[in-house]
């Protein structure tokens, strides 16, 4: 068919149905809820950013630019769509100097990589983001720890928050023997663990010209904890990074934060991070990809402004993707409607007692169009919903309705009250 091609979404991109957009504008306002209440504040960026800010070396690094959108406009200035909320973010406080610190934002819009696709993994898509600027020190970062914790809770999903410390990992690849100049492609590499495997980590070590002598004792040295680790530390930069993950560790006990589980090899593929860093990842293991992350970056922002103080900050974004995908998986013969109305006379009445429903915050479909029950009950059925009620000039004058259980095709009759307290308790 010649227009089969103008139908088609550009690969990476989706067009959201009812279901799936409700999943969706659960978890966004669930997420909203949670930022709010720890004090962060909405904020909106351009999703259109010059190409320069995007390719800055304050910016994502080289890896990260692979995947951007170029473009240019009229004035063939070059520009590009933003890959993240975080540049845009520290070139907001850069540019708004009078801002007062620290400073919490929460911002949660579309984000653009020309990247691989995959199950929750889009090239247009939605990031739910929150940042403190202003704030050093661990217990900021535990904080968010708490966040995650209390979002995931929220919205339904057991995770488990993997995190360590680009500090500590630096330190323990200088320790390792390795040169200074290859840290952050070793770093990058080293990342990758989980996903490729040991075997393909350990071919691209070697080829970045890492001896086997230093690859092993990098492993070995991963493998020990940070206790251990600071008693042989004679890299100051893993001293400090042991420093930073016994304290944290220390607050994460303390706060019994149960999810949060010190993974040294994890390392975060941007390379804005300066010391702690987590990803984000489904318990049950139905996804793998990461379903949020983040860390705290100190110097990007200091880089923009470039007046000579310091901006710590840390921040974080939710995936939306995979979180709804994960979602939509338990959720999948969950309906949106909790009850569905035919009548067989179309008067008022039927929308008096849906008004009724709704007061009870119950969701309410009333059917105009068919004439017949056995057609309403196969669309209500097709369309998963849990109860029908049946209105018949009986239940008109005795003000009562006839509801069915659809799962288990019973029905009764009973008052309006009755009937609210079915569905609540069969939802």
């Amino acid at each position: 068919m010649k227009n089969d091609l103008k139908l088609q979404n550009l690969k990476g991109t989706t067009d959201y149905l009812p279901e799936e957009q409700s999943s969706r504008d659960f978890i966004i306002g669930t997420l909203k809820s949670v930022f709010v209440k720890y004090g962060f504040m909405p904020v909106e960026t351009p999703i259109l950013c010059p190409f320069e800010l995007l390719s800055s070396k304050y910016a994502g690094g080289a890896e990260i630019l692979k995947e951007v959108y170029k473009l240019k406009d009229q004035g063939e200035r070059d520009l590009g769509l933003r890959y993240d909320l975080t540049v845009p973010f520290a070139k907001m406080i850069a540019a708004n100097q009078n801002i007062t610190l620290p400073f919490r934002r929460f911002e949660i819009g579309k984000v653009f990589r020309n990247g691989p696709v995959k199950k929750g993994r889009c090239r247009e898509f939605t990031q739910c983001d929150v940042d403190v600027c202003g704030v050093n020190g661990r217990l900021v970062e535990a904080e968010f720890f708490q966040m995650i914790e209390e979002c995931f809770s929220k919205i339904g999903l057991d995770i488990e928050i993997k995190w360590s410390n680009r500090k500590y990992l630096g330190g323990l690849i200088e320790e390792a023997g390795i040169e200074a100049e290859k840290i952050s492609k070793v770093i990058l590499t080293v990342d990758k663990l989980e996903k490729v495997g040991i075997e393909q980590v350990n071919k691209e070590l070697y080829d970045l010209g890492i001896s086997e002598e230093s690859v092993n004792k990098f492993f070995s040295l991963a493998k020990k904890q940070p206790d251990e680790i600071k008693k042989i530390a004679t890299s100051n930069l893993l001293i400090e990074g042991c420093n930073e993950v016994y304290e944290l560790m220390e607050i994460v006990k303390n706060l019994n934060l149960k999810t949060c589980v010190f993974s040294p090899t994890l390392a975060r593929g941007l390379e804005i991070y300066t010391g702690t860093v987590w990803e984000i990842f489904d318990k049950t293991k139905q996804i793998s990809s990461s379903l949020g992350g983040g860390g705290r970056y100190d110097e990007i922002i200091g880089k923009f402004i470039d007046n000579g103080n310091s901006y710590p900050a840390v921040g974080m974004s939710f995936g939306l993707e995979p979180i709804c995908v994960l979602l939509n998986q338990i959720n999948k013969n969950k309906s949106l409607v909790d009850v569905s109305i035919f009548a067989f006379d179309k008067s008022f009445k039927v929308l008096e007692i849906a008004k009724q429903l709704r007061e009870k915050n119950l969701n309410v479909v009333v059917d105009f169009k068919n004439n017949r029950l056995k057609k309403f009950l196969d669309n209500a059925s097709s369309l998963k919903t849990p109860f029908v009620l049946i209105i018949g000039e009986d239940e008109i004058k005795e003000n009562k309705v006839t509801i069915r259980d659809m799962k288990n095709s019973v029905q009764q009759t009973c008052s309006i009250e009755q009937a609210v307290e079915i569905i609540k308790k069969g939802n």
